[in-house]
């Protein structure tokens, strides 16, 4: 949880024992019967778990799907159990601080190299800045020529628990510059690349906005809570905590019930549906008060069935970029 990035540090004084197996054989059989196909690995860093081949080799039995985020630097044991019948993507974090540490960077780029071997699926994730200085994106775009990763995908730094790292006011031209270039490089690469999570339409210049040649590479991904799904509302997913407390996402610290407590997805809806509209329907920046596309994306989240897919809706609205009190939970600029 050292990552700057990383949504759950200030999270281990809450929760500081790790998952217990029983519990998760648990969770994996509420999940099945209720019709999730797929469980994503969170951290931290998952991999470090103790019994983490355990646990994929229970998601196995269940023929149940897996993601897994990753710094990279797990051990050849746990390579070795990657199915990649099973395991779905491995999204490796090119952020993490190791990057000066050179038994580390070789152990990094080591374990892409197997991955490649094995026909594990693996992409690139990369956390944008604000700090001129601090990227390493250069670095990622030639292993990207190496390795031949499946996508390449970047979002803007998140809140974490612990309010460590939080919103600033943005700077749309510096930020579109570093998203340019990138974009231009993978496309040279032949490399998909994306925002995996939802974009500030501001940081877009207009002539972007009205041009399908980029539309379909730099926004559109839609937070997952932001509007209410046809099917499952806010029930669509859901973090679970190693006390198998609930979270509606990674980002967004209102704690819930257990979550072995709902007796199906409506349940969960119900249960965070108010509580995240009036999170959403805080303005996110001072600009956003005057932005044609917040007004937007306001009306869509008061609408029973919001469209998910207008492109003339603000992504900001997403509760990913707000920052929150570790105890109250209260939203802030």
């Amino acid at each position: 949880m050292s990552c700057k990035s990383c949504y759950a540090r200030g999270l281990h004084d809450q929760m500081p024992v790790d998952m217990k197996i029983d519990d998760f054989k648990r969770l994996i059989k509420w999940s099945k019967d209720k019709g999730w196909k797929k469980i994503r690995f969170l951290g931290g860093e998952a991999t470090i778990h103790p019994e983490f081949i355990k646990m994929l080799d229970i998601c196995y039995q269940n023929q149940m799907m897996v993601t897994i985020p990753t710094n990279n630097l797990f051990p050849e044991k746990i390579l070795k159990n990657l199915d990649n019948r099973l395991v779905k993507d491995i999204s490796i974090n090119y952020n993490a601080g190791f990057m000066n540490d050179k038994q580390k960077n070789r152990l990094f780029r080591e374990n892409i190299g197997k991955l490649a071997q094995r026909d594990m699926p693996f992409g690139f994730s990369y956390v944008l800045s604000y700090e001129e200085d601090s990227d390493n994106w250069t670095d990622l775009i030639k292993d990207a020529e190496r390795f031949k990763p499946l996508y390449i995908r970047v979002s803007i730094e998140l809140p974490s628990f612990s309010d460590q790292s939080f919103f600033a006011e943005l700077d749309p031209d510096a930020l579109f510059a570093k998203v340019h270039r990138m974009w231009q490089m993978s496309a040279k690469l032949y490399i998909p690349f994306f925002f995996y999570r939802p974009v500030l339409l501001c940081m877009v210049p207009q002539w972007v906005l009205d041009s399908d040649y980029y539309s379909g590479h730099l926004f559109f991904t839609c937070c997952p809570i932001s509007y209410c799904s046809k099917d499952s509302g806010y029930g669509t997913m859901v973090t679970v905590n190693p006390d198998l407390s609930t979270f509606p996402c990674a980002s967004v610290f209102i704690k819930g019930p257990e979550i072995l407590s709902f007796n199906d997805r409506s349940e969960i809806d119900l249960f965070y549906r108010e509580q995240i509209k009036a999170l959403l329907l805080t303005p996110l920046m001072n600009k956003c008060n005057y932005c044609k596309y917040r007004r937007e994306f306001v009306a869509a989240v008061q609408k029973d069935q919001a469209m998910i897919d207008d492109k003339g809706i603000c992504q900001a609205g997403c509760a990913n970029f707000r920052c929150h009190n570790s105890v109250c939970f209260n939203c802030k600029e």
